[in-house]
Protein backbone atom coordinates (compact mmCIF):
# COMPACT_ATOMS: atom_id res chain seq x y z
CA UNK A 1 0.00 0.00 0.00
CA UNK A 2 1.65 3.66 -0.97
CA UNK A 3 1.77 6.52 1.21
CA UNK A 4 -1.85 7.93 2.45
CA UNK A 5 -1.58 11.48 0.67
CA UNK A 6 -3.80 14.36 2.39
CA UNK A 7 -5.37 17.06 0.77
CA UNK A 8 -3.94 19.68 3.11
CA UNK A 9 -2.00 22.41 0.85
CA UNK A 10 -4.58 24.91 -0.98
CA UNK A 11 -1.97 26.93 -3.37
CA UNK A 12 -4.25 30.12 -5.04
CA UNK A 13 -2.37 32.40 -7.75
CA UNK A 14 -4.03 35.53 -8.38
CA UNK A 15 -3.40 39.00 -10.46
CA UNK A 16 -4.87 42.20 -10.96
CA UNK A 17 -4.34 45.33 -12.33
CA UNK A 18 -4.52 48.75 -10.65
CA UNK A 19 -4.72 51.82 -12.32
CA UNK A 20 -2.63 53.73 -9.53
CA UNK A 21 0.90 54.19 -8.73
CA UNK A 22 3.22 51.33 -7.44
CA UNK A 23 3.98 53.25 -4.36
CA UNK A 24 0.30 53.57 -3.61
CA UNK A 25 -0.58 50.17 -3.90
CA UNK A 26 2.34 48.66 -1.80
CA UNK A 27 1.36 50.66 1.36
CA UNK A 28 -2.09 50.15 0.84
CA UNK A 29 -1.64 46.29 0.99
CA UNK A 30 0.99 46.70 3.71
CA UNK A 31 -1.94 48.97 5.88
CA UNK A 32 -3.15 46.58 8.39
CA UNK A 33 -6.24 48.51 8.95
CA UNK A 34 -6.76 47.45 5.15
CA UNK A 35 -7.50 44.08 6.68
CA UNK A 36 -10.56 45.33 8.45
CA UNK A 37 -12.16 47.18 5.30
CA UNK A 38 -11.57 43.68 2.67
CA UNK A 39 -11.49 40.78 5.39
CA UNK A 40 -15.42 40.56 6.84
CA UNK A 41 -14.37 38.15 9.64
CA UNK A 42 -11.98 40.62 10.89
CA UNK A 43 -12.64 42.74 13.92
CA UNK A 44 -9.81 44.78 14.90
CA UNK A 45 -6.04 44.18 15.35
CA UNK A 46 -2.83 44.56 17.36
CA UNK A 47 0.30 45.60 16.31
CA UNK A 48 2.28 43.21 18.24
CA UNK A 49 5.74 44.07 17.50
CA UNK A 50 7.99 46.12 14.71
CA UNK A 51 11.47 45.36 13.50
CA UNK A 52 13.93 47.78 12.91
CA UNK A 53 13.11 47.84 9.40
CA UNK A 54 9.64 48.34 9.38
CA UNK A 55 8.45 44.83 9.00
CA UNK A 56 5.90 44.10 11.51
CA UNK A 57 3.92 41.30 13.25
CA UNK A 58 0.07 41.86 13.96
CA UNK A 59 -2.74 40.00 15.63
CA UNK A 60 -6.51 39.78 14.13
CA UNK A 61 -9.39 39.11 16.14
CA UNK A 62 -11.95 37.21 13.90
CA UNK A 63 -15.08 36.60 14.24
CA UNK A 64 -17.89 34.56 12.18
CA UNK A 65 -21.61 34.44 14.04
CA UNK A 66 -20.40 32.69 17.54
CA UNK A 67 -17.05 31.49 16.10
CA UNK A 68 -14.30 33.74 17.71
CA UNK A 69 -10.33 33.28 16.58
CA UNK A 70 -7.64 35.17 16.10
CA UNK A 71 -4.95 35.59 13.18
CA UNK A 72 -1.57 36.63 13.98
CA UNK A 73 0.23 37.83 10.84
CA UNK A 74 3.92 38.27 10.36
CA UNK A 75 5.78 40.55 7.42
CA UNK A 76 9.01 38.22 6.51
CA UNK A 77 9.95 40.25 3.21
CA UNK A 78 9.46 43.56 2.70
CA UNK A 79 10.96 45.46 -0.11
CA UNK A 80 9.05 48.77 -0.49
CA UNK A 81 7.32 48.74 -3.07
CA UNK A 82 7.62 45.74 -5.13
CA UNK A 83 7.25 43.01 -2.43
CA UNK A 84 5.29 42.08 0.78
CA UNK A 85 5.38 38.46 1.92
CA UNK A 86 3.46 37.67 4.99
CA UNK A 87 3.16 34.51 6.75
CA UNK A 88 0.32 34.22 9.44
CA UNK A 89 -1.62 31.44 11.13
CA UNK A 90 -5.13 30.68 12.99
CA UNK A 91 -5.05 29.67 16.39
CA UNK A 92 -8.13 29.73 19.19
CA UNK A 93 -7.06 29.64 22.75
CA UNK A 94 -3.16 29.37 22.00
CA UNK A 95 -0.56 31.29 19.68
CA UNK A 96 1.70 28.11 19.48
CA UNK A 97 -1.25 25.62 18.52
CA UNK A 98 -1.83 26.55 15.10
CA UNK A 99 -4.66 25.39 12.62
CA UNK A 100 -3.92 26.99 9.61
CA UNK A 101 -1.11 28.69 8.80
CA UNK A 102 -1.13 30.78 5.34
CA UNK A 103 1.82 32.18 3.38
CA UNK A 104 1.01 35.34 0.59
CA UNK A 105 4.02 36.36 -1.59
CA UNK A 106 2.32 39.87 -3.49
CA UNK A 107 4.96 40.74 -5.33
CA UNK A 108 3.84 44.70 -7.26
CA UNK A 109 5.23 45.73 -10.81
CA UNK A 110 4.93 48.69 -12.89
CA UNK A 111 2.42 48.15 -15.71
CA UNK A 112 1.74 50.86 -17.96
CA UNK A 113 0.29 54.12 -15.88
CA UNK A 114 -0.55 51.55 -13.28
CA UNK A 115 0.78 48.46 -11.27
CA UNK A 116 0.12 44.73 -11.38
CA UNK A 117 -0.39 42.88 -8.87
CA UNK A 118 0.85 39.06 -8.39
CA UNK A 119 -0.42 37.18 -5.30
CA UNK A 120 0.65 33.97 -4.48
CA UNK A 121 -1.31 31.95 -1.84
CA UNK A 122 0.04 28.61 -0.29
CA UNK A 123 -2.72 27.82 2.74
CA UNK A 124 -1.97 24.69 5.11
CA UNK A 125 -3.99 22.77 7.15
CA UNK A 126 -1.68 22.02 10.28
CA UNK A 127 -1.85 18.39 11.46
CA UNK A 128 -4.19 16.87 8.81
CA UNK A 129 -4.25 13.81 10.10
CA UNK A 130 -5.81 14.75 13.71
CA UNK A 131 -8.13 16.86 11.55
CA UNK A 132 -9.76 14.83 8.47
CA UNK A 133 -12.71 16.21 8.00
CA UNK A 134 -11.10 19.63 8.05
CA UNK A 135 -8.40 18.38 4.97
CA UNK A 136 -11.31 16.77 3.18
CA UNK A 137 -14.00 19.89 3.64
CA UNK A 138 -10.55 22.38 2.74
CA UNK A 139 -9.40 20.17 -0.60
CA UNK A 140 -13.33 20.53 -1.28
CA UNK A 141 -13.58 24.35 -0.99
CA UNK A 142 -10.39 25.23 -2.56
CA UNK A 143 -12.36 27.16 -5.40
CA UNK A 144 -14.13 28.74 -2.99
CA UNK A 145 -11.11 29.73 -1.42
CA UNK A 146 -9.99 31.18 -4.72
CA UNK A 147 -13.61 33.05 -5.46
CA UNK A 148 -12.96 34.93 -2.11
CA UNK A 149 -9.42 35.80 -2.65
CA UNK A 150 -10.18 36.78 -6.57
CA UNK A 151 -12.99 39.08 -4.68
CA UNK A 152 -11.24 40.55 -2.39
CA UNK A 153 -8.31 41.61 -4.68
CA UNK A 154 -10.86 43.10 -6.95
CA UNK A 155 -12.69 45.24 -4.61
CA UNK A 156 -9.01 46.41 -3.31
CA UNK A 157 -8.05 47.50 -6.71
CA UNK A 158 -11.59 49.03 -7.45
CA UNK A 159 -11.10 50.93 -3.92
CA UNK A 160 -7.55 52.01 -5.62
CA UNK A 161 -8.87 53.09 -8.71
CA UNK A 162 -11.09 55.68 -6.60
CA UNK A 163 -14.12 53.37 -8.17
CA UNK A 164 -14.90 52.04 -4.68
CA UNK A 165 -16.14 53.41 -1.79
CA UNK A 166 -15.05 52.13 1.90
CA UNK A 167 -16.91 48.95 2.53
CA UNK A 168 -18.97 49.41 5.68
Amino acid sequence: MGPILCPQVTRVHLNAYVPAPIEEVFDFFEDPDNTLEFNEHAERFEVVEVQPDGRRTIDVVMQAGRKRWMQTVEQVVREPPTRLTTRGGTWTTQRDRLILTATTDRRFSVEGDGTRVDVAIDLRLQQPLQRPFWAVVGWLQRGAARRQFEHQLSLVAQRLAGRGQPIP
